[in-house]
């Protein structure tokens, strides 16, 4: 049986995409399997390379998988955690 030529591109471009797919899970699981983690210590230089890093990337408030890594506390909110009558003004 011949397979049409638009077909068989069709074909190979599902193939591509399938297999870009599964490289973009595998780099998104390396990243989060490297990451630093809560309690990792960390130099003072290395924090600031952090910070500076997020700032650059399109949406820095989620990381990969869609968690978030950056949100707003309200001040009322802060001042309940830690019971500080500063936080208020």
């Amino acid at each position: 049986m011949r397979v049409s030529r638009p077909t068989l591109c069709l074909s190979v471009r599902l193939k591509r995409s399938r297999r870009l797919v599964r490289r973009n899970a595998l780099l998104t699981m390396l990243a989060c399997k490297n990451a630093i983690k809560a309690g990792d210590p960390l130099p003072l230089e290395a924090m600031q390379r952090l910070v500076d890093d997020l700032a650059q990337v399109e949406n820095p408030s989620i990381c990969l998988h869609g968690q978030p890594i950056l949100f707003k506390i309200p001040s009322d909110e802060l001042h309940k955690k830690f019971e500080r009558e500063y936080a208020m003004r």
